[in-house]
């Protein structure tokens, strides 16, 4: 990113949002199976990353 290079900061940028979502449910799903719909109701009125958003 420190090219200045606004295609590098978008590509690094969408890599980095696709890791953290994969990361993201392979952490979820072992909750699901433990909590199971406690948990889901818990997803329902949280956010997983940024708040308000996503």
């Amino acid at each position: 990113m420190g090219s200045g290079n606004w295609i590098a900061l978008v590509v690094v940028a969408a890599l980095m949002f696709a890791a953290y979502g994969w990361r993201i449910r392979s952490e979820e799903l072992p909750l699901i199976d433990t909590f199971g719909e406690e948990y889901t109701a818990y997803q329902r009125r949280t956010n997983r990353l940024v708040p308000l958003v996503y």
